[in-house]
């Protein structure tokens, strides 16, 4: 006699996915001549920026930027696309979102602090199921009939358990001194140009920029005290001689500029 044939079991139910939210920025219509401080400086006005990489790919120099959150990296994606980063070559920047997520990056800029907020690899990307209790020592487990779901794992309508990340710490704001650092300083800007606009501000002692033909700058200004450097920043943040163009952003910078050489 033919024996029975035993029906095959169940597929389980399809688990949820869960996605990571995507903060890492694609950068490519970079010369190929471009150095790591520039991409630094160029993201840095940018509120959640962390770090930025440089990379070869076919001959080409792309650079990926790490922001906090997705909202962070869309607003700079959406600030920087299009814009010549280098006239000469008439190249423009094209902006899009990584494929994936990359670990925050150690820009080599001195004088950078940054606050130890915890890496993507920190925390779980799936949530973590409980093992199946050994509730048969040292025998394992009894057979289960057709259709029924592995024990010890979440069934249908079952809340999934979730650890939540830990709360990232602010990072602190410089402290207020009577040199101001100047960021996404418009390229079409010269020295004379910045000169003239803090220097009708009280307290104006002098400045040094550092600017290149066709990609935004920055600039650091000492005034003769910390309340005269205040009222400048204060008057003058979001400047800027375009209309509806993004204005220059001011803070206090992270060291004086030092005595001046006699």
């Amino acid at each position: 006699a033919a024996l029975p044939q035993i029906p095959p079991p169940a597929s389980l139910p399809p688990q949820p996915v869960f996605e990571e939210e995507q903060k890492t920025l694609f950068i490519t219509g970079l010369p190929n001549d471009t150095k790591q401080r520039e991409i630094h400086n160029l993201m840095r006005p940018f509120g959640g920026y962390e770090g930025s990489t440089l990379k070869t790919i076919r001959d080409s120099i792309v650079a990926f930027a790490v922001f906090q959150t997705h909202d962070q990296a869309s607003h700079a994606r959406d600030s920087l696309q299009g814009i010549k980063f280098d006239t000469e070559l008439n190249m423009v920047l094209r902006v899009e979102f990584a494929k994936k997520n990359t670990k925050r990056p150690r820009d080599p800029v001195e004088g950078e602090r940054r606050s130890d907020r915890p890496r993507f690899d920190d925390h779980p990307r799936y949530p973590e199921y409980p093992p199946p209790p050994q509730a048969y020592p040292p025998y394992g487990y009894p057979p289960m009939p057709y259709g029924m779901p592995p024990m010890g794992y979440p069934q249908p309508g079952m809340p999934l358990p979730y650890r939540a990340p830990a709360p990232e710490e602010p990072r602190a704001p410089p402290a207020p001194i009577s040199t101001l650092f100047v960021g996404a300083v418009p390229a079409d800007w010269t020295e004379d140009t910045i000169r003239d606009l803090f220097s009708r501000q009280a307290g104006f002692r002098r400045m040094a920029a550092k600017l290149k033909p066709g990609a935004l700058g920055i600039a650091f200004v000492e005034y003769e005290t910390v309340e005269d450097a205040t009222r400048a920043m204060q008057t003058l943040d979001g400047y800027t001689t375009t209309p509806g163009a993004r204005g220059i952003r001011i803070e206090y910078a992270q060291h004086s500029m030092g005595t001046p050489s006699a």
